[in-house]
Parts: C-alpha cells; sequence; structure tokens
C-alpha cells in the first residue's frame, strides 16, 4: 500500500511535469516527479513513524515524557512552506526587460505537485487526481 502510495505521488507529479516540459519550462517531468514523491515521503513518516506514538500516549509510561506533544500534521503543513524554497528557485527576472519576471506559474505548479504528493500520502487519490486533471488543463 505505502509503495503504492508513493508510485502514485511520482507520477501524478510526472504528469504535471510533461505538460512544463512541453512548454519547455525550466522544472518538467523529473523535477515534478520528485517533488511529488519527496512530499509523500515526508506525509508517510509523518503519519506513520509519529501517529502511534501520539495514539499509546507514552506519557503514561513515562514521566519524562509526560509533556511531549505529537501533531502528525506539522509535517504536511510544513511541506508546503518548504517547497516554497524550491519554486522561489524558478521565479527570476528576465535580464532583457526590468520590469517582467517569470517562472511564477512553474513555481506554482511545483507547490501543487507537493500537495499532490501529500494527498497520495494519505491514500486521497481522487483528491490527487482531480488537482493534477485540473493542474494541466489550467496550464494549457
Amino acid at each position: 500500500e505505502l509503495c503504492f502510495r508513493l508510485l502514485y505521488a511520482a507520477c501524478s507529479g510526472a504528469f504535471i511535469g510533461l505538460e512544463r516540459s512541453s512548454s519547455d519550462r525550466p522544472a518538467g517531468v523529473r523535477t515534478m516527479a520528485l517533488v511529488g514523491l519527496g512530499a509523500c515521503v515526508f506525509t508517510i513518516c509523518s503519519t506513520h513513524g509519529f501517529l502511534p506514538h501520539a495514539a499509546l500516549g507514552y506519557a503514561a509510561d513515562s514521566p519524562m515524557l509526560a509533556n511531549v506533544k505529537c501533531d502528525v500534521s506539522r509535517m504536511a503543513s510544513n511541506v508546503a512552506s518548504g517547497v516554497g524554497f524550491i519554486g522561489a528557485g524558478a521565479i527570476y527576472r528576465r535580464k532583457d526587460s526590468e520590469n517582467v519576471v517569470s517562472g511564477l506559474t512553474t513555481s506554482a505548479a511545483i507547490w501543487v505537485s507537493a500537495s499532490v504528493g501529500v494527498s497520495s500520502a494519505v491514500g486521497m487519490y481522487f483528491v490527487a487526481l482531480s488537482a493534477s486533471l485540473s493542474t494541466v488543463a489550467i496550464l494549457k
């Protein structure tokens, strides 16, 4: 099941990347697939790695852990922020014109690829598919 989620995230990201590649944009199939895959891995690690600890309430076993809080949604929410840095790398000011900024759409597509990876990681395949198809339709 987890391997399928990883594959689904990578393929969904690659689908978005196909459109970017066909438009000769800097972030293409490999970049978008890796962003989707990475977001999926972070989310899976968060939900499967920390959720059991939060559910079991280890504080009862050890007084040292009484103040430990575990919120598995933090990883997914921070993926959006972290991917913003990658997206910022796709934005640049064109040399031929002082007032023209390029790469904003590609940056937004990178951000959406990450969200597709997160939704794949939690098993929301229809959301991931809908987001991928909507993104490609908007970009065309």
